[in-house]
């Protein structure tokens, strides 16, 4: 498929919010394999999750996890970036298998809806792989993607103890690899058709360009960072530069637990080869689903709360299309 070609799939796929995403029994499968096999549930309530923690980690893992959280906290107080020795700790640390489950359920709700997205995406676009997961931490979605799509995908993580634990899940699986490796790796370049990176790097003129250079042609870029990007002359100058198209946004997410209500993520597509502009109103477009649908579905009294998220919410409409 060309660039141009996969442009326009991207605008039929996404003109229509309410089909952005998966069926509900599928939407269910992906739900019961984030649970099965990861242990990714709904959370605990805030008041009752340290107790937990300190339950499962032991004294000392529960003293160097609450150490590197409070270092970072400190960091992101004053606007600044932690140093990457602090981060590479953090995400080995809640690697460890005693925790691993109870500190992802907290993005149980982001887990699911990303997981669902690229599941959909990938089906819909008719992507045949390989697959390149930016920040693939210990596997959930590089696996999903290869049990649920038949794709090969190839993880990279900075943490080494988050990918020891990635390839011990993967055994006997000829469609999962995963290294340490780093995002201007000339083993990458042009390398795959799809390159998704969830809450790992910033969607910038850096990493788009990087992203951009592991592309195939036609290839698409997903990102759900963690802010949403300046939609400005340089930013929109880069994206050209690196050849890639505007494809679509949209936004996974939803309640998170009593006590902390609703969190949800903007997610930006490009195209590699694609003509298309970035839409000056892609956080209007992202985020119009939120108000026309979703709100009315997650106030519902009928809605169980585990289910108040996008995917869920997508998966019931199709169900009334």
């Amino acid at each position: 498929m060309t660039g141009l070609q996969r442009e326009s799939a991207c605008w039929k796929l996404a003109a229509d919010k309410r089909r952005l995403g998966l069926p509900l029994h599928d939407v269910r499968s992906v739900d019961a394999y984030l649970r099965d096999q990861w242990g990714i549930q709904p959370p605990v309530h805030p008041d009752h999750w340290s107790d937990r923690l300190r339950r499962l980690a032991g004294k000392r893992l529960y003293e160097d996890y609450c150490e590197l959280h409070d270092q970072q906290a400190s960091y992101f107080a004053s606007d600044l970036e932690p140093p990457e020795e602090v981060v590479r700790a953090f995400y080995d640390i809640i690697a460890d298998p005693r925790i691993s489950s109870h500190v992802h359920s907290q993005k149980r709700t982001e887990i699911l809806d990303a997981g669902c997205l690229l599941v959909h995406v990938i089906r819909s676009l008719g992507v045949k792989g390989p697959v390149l997961d930016v920040g693939c931490h210990i596997g959930y979605h590089a696996g999903l993607l290869a049990k649920e799509c038949g794709v090969a995908v190839h993880g990279t993580d900075r943490s080494r103890k988050a990918i020891q634990v990635a390839i011990g899940k993967a055994v006997g699986n000829p469609l999962l690899s995963f290294g340490v490796q780093e995002l201007e790796d000339d083993a990458f370049r042009e390398r795959f058709e799809l390159v998704y990176a969830v809450r790992s790097v910033a969607c910038d003129i850096e990493s788009v360009a990087a992203i951009a250079s592991m592309l195939k042609p036609g290839g698409l870029a997903v990102f759900l960072p963690q802010e949403v990007p300046e939609g400005d002359e340089a930013f929109t100058s880069a994206l050209q530069q690196a050849r890639l198209g505007w494809g679509f946004s949209d936004v996974v997410g939803g309640w998170v637990g009593e006590g902390r209500s609703y969190e949800a993520g903007i997610v930006l597509a490009f195209v590699k080869d694609g003509t298309a502009p970035l839409s000056p109103e892609f956080a209007e477009q992202a985020e119009s689903a939120w108000g026309l649908h979703f709100r009315d579905y997650a106030n519902s009294p009928t809605t169980p709360a585990a289910e108040k998220t996008q995917a869920f919410c997508r998966g019931y409409l199709q169900q009334m299309l």
